[in-house]
């Protein structure tokens, strides 16, 4: 979004790395062979599975994250207005 905003891929990076919700996983090129890959889709069917089967500190912990993703979604709009309205001024 920012990207599309015109930020250059380093001051995007920079300003999104702000909203992350948690760590960034590494391509599998950069792990070393003792580690176990788990493919992403496998990864967040495990998540749906133990928010659905998890108790209640899981699915406040889940319900947490979805506030927050939606908190930083508006957050990353928000930057886009404020990013083309100082385009407009230049």
């Amino acid at each position: 979004m920012l990207r599309d905003a015109g930020f250059n891929r380093i001051k995007a990076y920079r300003e999104a790395r702000y909203h992350a919700t948690g760590a960034r996983g590494f391509h599998k090129s950069r792990v070393e062979s003792d580690f176990d890959l788990i493919a992403l889709k496998d990864w967040r069917a495990r998540i749906a599975e133990l928010t659905e089967k998890g108790d209640s500190r899981m699915k406040s912990v889940h319900a947490a994250l979805v506030e927050f993703k939606s908190k930083k979604d508006e957050s990353l709009k928000i930057w886009e207005r404020l990013y083309r309205s100082k385009g407009a001024k230049s």
